[in-house]
């Protein structure tokens, strides 16, 4: 179904629709067709409407166009028609031009007319659907319009249907502008486009290169980059309050082949923000450029509050960085994908205010990916600090192919700290580490994969709750571990944000455990002990002198009364949870079956199983009685298991000892 889009109200509107031919197998259209065609019917209906408007050929309600005016050219039909006629039977086969009345356009609160054409010889049914949904007033229009509209859109709209004659391009300039939420202008880019072009801009007009659309662009200003391939030899300076935004990062590629040590291929300044595009250098295969990343270097100037966004990025040396010496920085870098032949981001020589914000990006590099420039390809990072700060958040980095050192984070001055949360990190090849942490700097991490055997730890390293290294069987058997490894562990899980060292968990456990006397129960040997130092083997070895055991402070007891948090410690080298001890005892009593005793007689010492099964047998199994024997028998009812003698001496009546049947 053929759409337009129009308005409820409008006027003097003329509508062209193609006819196809149902004869046809090519899908041609149907020539020759004029007001006077057999069985030809136009009907209209508006969305609210409950009956059509029909215009027939046999009611002779449908007119032609040219009889009294011309193709192209609005006549009012007679009251009560419509004109149709065919355009041009060899140039547009097909092809035909409707004109309805105005009252047609002007139900009162419908938002679309159906037309319907049909009913001829060779004519397959065809149907238009008119939208009158748009309002061509500018103050209502701008009110429902979306967001990040094109102003080549509103110009479409509001000059062809508006009845003013068409906006100038300044006009439809500050629409589009308001439409967006901007404070400035749109500054074109187009691979058709030509520099010496100026303000107003638009796809029409257009500028060639981004140098030359920054050069024009100011403060609040948007240079939208179209497809194509963009290619300088120079940096990109993107100007302070100026957003460069590509099309697609499939779309627009921005490639740099800048060689520089100082200076970064795209250099952001304060609240510069870089979105939807690939930023590239030469063929990978035969450059030997060193192209710096997104940021700033040292030759650059700081700046704050830089922002780059869905982004694809492929260079040989950094992919982001923050470089400039003592000079506070700040970058947010969100869903991007970043593959490097040196560092991918590196926040190296800035102060230590300065930090780079990762969110949800893939962070690869490869030592082999730029194999004829020089200085790269022996060592590799993923997140290198030097200065400041990195928080990397749900962030998936791999470091291979390097042929000196292949590290996934770098982080060496004093206070400097990385934060990871979410993500993993892998590394490989010659010299490769997880984790490279330098003296007095720090590592903060939870939720992140990681390789807790890869790690070089000259500072601080601590793990949130989520920490686990995800290559590795998790282990949660309850060990008592006399290095206080475990227990350093389990506490930072339970508490991440608190910064004791192993040296003073260690110290802490040690003295809690001392003040309960739980220190006596887990003691290893002296040198003048026969078995070990604790209270365990003073009870137990026959050479222990046990002098030392305060029964009101070292028994069981004496520990329990102390606590149910002690005496749970004391139990804590058990693999069984208190879950699983409770299972076992209701299955013991619920579910567990034992055998009844055999032929024998009840044992002199017996267990509290044996006590139970022959006090049930007795009250279960078939007994009997005479002047001188007792028998218990067995489930057969004929089998003697027990018996015993009986005897009655006058006053007194006597059972021996049971004893085994028959």
């Amino acid at each position: 179904m053929a759409k337009e889009i129009t308005t409820n109200g409008d006027t003097s509107r003329i509508e062209r629709v193609f006819l196809p031919d149902s004869s046809s197998t090519t899908g041609a259209g149907l020539i020759g067709l004029d007001e006077t065609s057999s069985g030809l019917i136009i009907s209209t209906i508006a969305d609210n409407e409950a009956t059509p408007t029909v215009y027939t050929q046999s009611g002779s309600t449908i007119e032609d166009v040219t009889g009294t005016g011309t193709l192209g050219t609005y006549e009012a039909p007679t009251s009560t028609k419509c004109r149709f006629e065919e355009i041009d039977a060899t140039n547009h086969p097909g092809l035909y031009e409707i004109q309805l009345a105005d009252a047609r356009y002007a139900v009162a609160s419908s938002e679309k007319l159906i037309v319907t054409i049909s009913g001829a010889t060779n004519l397959a049914p065809t149907f238009m659907e008119l939208q009158l949904g748009v309002d061509t007033n500018v103050a209502t229009w701008l009110d429902t319009a979306p967001l990040g509209l094109d102003f080549q859109r509103v110009r479409t709209v509001l000059a062809d249907n508006a009845s003013s004659a068409a906006l100038d391009d300044e006009t439809v300039q500050t629409i589009s502008r308001l439409i967006q939420g901007r404070d400035g202008d749109i500054v074109y880019v187009s691979t058709g486009g030509n520099d010496s072009n100026s303000a107003p801009f638009s796809w029409e007009n257009a500028k060639l290169t981004v140098a030359s659309a920054l050069t024009a662009a100011s403060a609040g200003d948007l240079v939208l980059v179209g497809p194509g391939t963009f290619s300088t030899s120079s940096q990109i300076n993107i100007k302070a309050d100026v957003e460069v935004r590509g099309v697609g990062r499939t779309l627009t590629i921005l490639e740099i082949t800048q060689d520089s040590t100082t200076l970064a291929g795209i250099r952001l300044n304060d609240r510069s923000v870089l979105r939807n595009c690939r930023v590239q250098q030469d063929d990978p295969a035969t450059s030997t450029n060193r192209v710096k990343g997104i940021g700033c270097d040292s030759g650059d100037a700081a700046f704050v509050d830089g922002l780059v966004e869905d982004c694809d990025v492929d260079l040989s040396w950094d992919g982001f960085l923050l470089g400039k010496t003592g000079a506070r920085s700040t970058l947010t870098v969100r869903n991007c994908s970043i593959r490097t032949a040196f560092d991918c981001v590196a926040n190296n020589l800035s102060d230590n205010d300065s930090y780079i914000r990762l969110e949800n990006c893939f962070i690869e590099a490869d030592g082999g990916r730029y194999p004829s420039v020089a200085s790269v390809g022996a060592n590799g990072t993923a997140y290198r600090c030097q200065s400041g700060l990195l928080y990397v958040t749900n962030c998936h980095a791999r470091v291979f192919g390097f042929s000196t050192t292949n590290l996934g984070i770098s982080v060496s001055g004093t206070g400097d700290k990385v934060f990871l949360q979410g993500g993993s990190i892998w590394t490989n090849g010659t010299s490769n580490a997880d984790m490279l942490i330098g003296s007095g700097a720090e590592v903060r991490i939870s939720g992140c994969a990681y390789d807790e055997t890869s790690i070089s730890n000259s500072g601080t390293l601590l793990i949130g709750p989520q920490a686990l290294d995800l290559r590795q069987p998790l282990d949660l058997t309850p060990v008592v571990d006399t290095s206080g490894e475990a227990l350093f562990h389990a506490t930072r899980a339970l508490n991440p944000s608190d910064e004791l060292t192993l040296a003073a968990i260690k110290t802490q456990s040690t003295d809690a455990l001392s003040d309960i006397f739980l220190d006596k129960l887990f003691a290893s040997a002296g040198a003048d002990e026969a078995v070990d130092d604790s209270y365990w083997a003073d009870l137990v070895s026959a050479t222990s002198d046990a002098s030392s055991f305060n029964p009101a402070l070292h028994s069981l007891e004496a520990l329990r009364v102390r606590g149910d948090a002690a005496w749970a410690t004391s139990v804590a080298t058990s693999t069984l949870t208190i879950a699983q001890v409770a299972t076992e005892i209701s299955d013991a009593f619920s579910v567990d079956t034992v055998t009844l005793p055999g032929q024998g007689a009840p044992p002199l010492a017996p267990t509290h199983e044996e006590m139970i099964s022959w006090m049930y047998k007795v009250m279960r199994n078939r007994k009997d009685q005479s002047a001188t024997t007792w028998q218990l028998y067995a489930d057969d009812e004929s089998t003697v298991d027990a018996k015993a003698t009986v005897s009655d001496a006058a006053s007194v009546a006597t059972k021996q000892e049971i004893v085994s049947g028959p």
